[in-house]
């Protein structure tokens, strides 16, 4: 059900594309018996911060290393298969994995950017590679926006008309773009030219405004 409710609405702010969902449970039973052992291990009292990255990384690894059960990874394989042919693209398409921690989004609290992301996968072993590196990062420490490392720019507004009361452009030395050539997503220094310009426009952000209401009224809630 958690996914249902946040992969519907993001369907319908940002008309998305076709998609295929992970739920907890593929995740619990990726895991099998090893989830109750590795429970234990997080559920271990912390020795200080070095043993929390140790302890972080340990997990890491052994997600990433963990072999899918087969009949998992054949789902996945043919939800990929069938992925191409709904949307026509074949060995065209290109895919990103995207996640959302249990209750990361409501009513009483946001905490988005849990887990990283991974864009321009184009083939089903891809997928499952990020997948274990999606799942892993829960015990990370991923860089981007969400984590601190540029200071983005900041918008005050007044709701429901919009109107910009406070606007701060924030110093963006660094900016993530995806790499064809490498498939990947890369950090460079921003161009100078860039660094003190708005990322939005005033009428990108009076639209976003206007997403943010229709979704209130949608889902009966902030």
């Amino acid at each position: 059900m958690t996914a249902v409710l946040r992969t519907v609405p993001l369907a319908w702010i940002a008309g998305a594309g076709d998609a295929f969902v992970l739920t907890t449970s593929a995740f619990e039973t990726f895991l099998g018996p090893a989830r109750v052992e590795r429970g234990r291990t997080l559920e271990a009292p912390s020795a200080g911060l070095e043993d929390d990255e140790r302890l972080s990384q340990s997990v890491r690894t052994f997600i990433e290393q963990h072999p899918f059960p087969p009949a998992l990874q054949a789902r996945i394989v043919k939800a990929f298969a069938e992925l191409a042919e709904r949307t026509e693209l074949g060995e065209r398409l290109s895919t990103a994995i995207r996640s959302s921690g249990v209750s990361e989004d409501g009513a009483d609290a946001s905490f988005a950017g849990q887990y990283d992301t991974y864009l321009g996968l184009r083939s089903a072993e891809g997928v499952l590679e990020c997948v274990r590196k999606c799942w892993s990062s829960n015990w990370g420490f991923g860089q981007s926006v969400v984590s601190g490392l540029v200071s983005s720019d900041h918008f005050l507004v007044q709701r429901p008309d919009g109107d910009i009361l406070e606007e701060r452009i924030g110093a963006k030395e660094v900016w993530s773009f995806f790499d064809p050539k490498r498939g990947r997503v890369v950090e460079q220094p921003t161009p100078a030219e860039q660094t003190r310009r708005s990322c939005l426009s005033h009428a990108e952000v009076h639209e976003l405004v206007r997403l943010a209401v229709e979704i209130e009224m949608r889902e009966g809630c902030p």
